[in-house]
């Protein structure tokens, strides 16, 4: 959903990205990495607002490679991949987090992984056999991240109802459903 707004969010982190314009891309997707370790460090301690604000952080970090390699004309297909592959390893290390707090069921957690790491799959699949429209769906990664923090900060607020088990299954059916909407695509598309 956010991809529509693409254009405007591309050029808000070009401009934040323009004074580090000498760092490499990839060092930054590196950083970006090492930083969501954070967030899912205190996903486990419990403490979910901090979390969320430094999860919220650690997205605008792994915008910022894809910002500088633009700016800078230093695109290439082995950033894109290691931005990829570093972009499962965070998610993993939240999810494991949150699972790991025991303030979530640790079998709903794994569903929403399985569901998260089966999106960008189904998408790099269909665009590996030629597909070029496999950007559909209702829960892209931004989504994902943005509904987790929401519901992190709002969690404490009434913990009683276990905001953020909630929104982890929540979490876990858009995905699902985006798997759905990414599989019809690719037949739409490759047959």
């Amino acid at each position: 959903m956010l991809s529509r707004y693409r254009k405007t969010i591309n050029r808000f982190f070009e401009r934040i990205a323009s004074p580090i314009t000498f760092l490499p891309p990839n060092a930054i997707t590196v950083f970006a990495l090492l930083f969501s370790f954070l967030p899912a460090y205190l996903f486990y301690r419990g403490m979910l607002q901090p979390a969320a604000i430094l999860l919220l952080l650690s997205g605008g970090f792994d915008v910022l490679d894809g910002a500088v390699a633009r700016l800078t004309d230093r695109t290439s297909s082995f950033g894109g991949f290691l931005d990829s592959t570093f972009d499962r390893i965070s998610d993993l290390a939240i999810l494991a987090g949150i699972a790991l707090s025991g303030i979530v069921d640790w079998r709903l957690v794994l569903f929403t992984t399985f569901g998260s790491f089966m999106v960008p799959y189904c998408r790099a699949r269909g665009e590996a056999a030629g597909s070029q429209e496999m950007a559909v769906g209702i829960a892209e990664r931004a989504e994902r991240q943005l509904f987790l923090v929401a519901a992190a900060l709002l969690h404490p607020y009434a913990s009683e109802a276990n905001i953020l088990e909630i929104s982890v299954g929540i979490l876990g059916v858009v995905a699902w459903i985006t798997v759905v909407q990414r599989i019809v695509k690719a037949k739409q598309t490759l047959e």
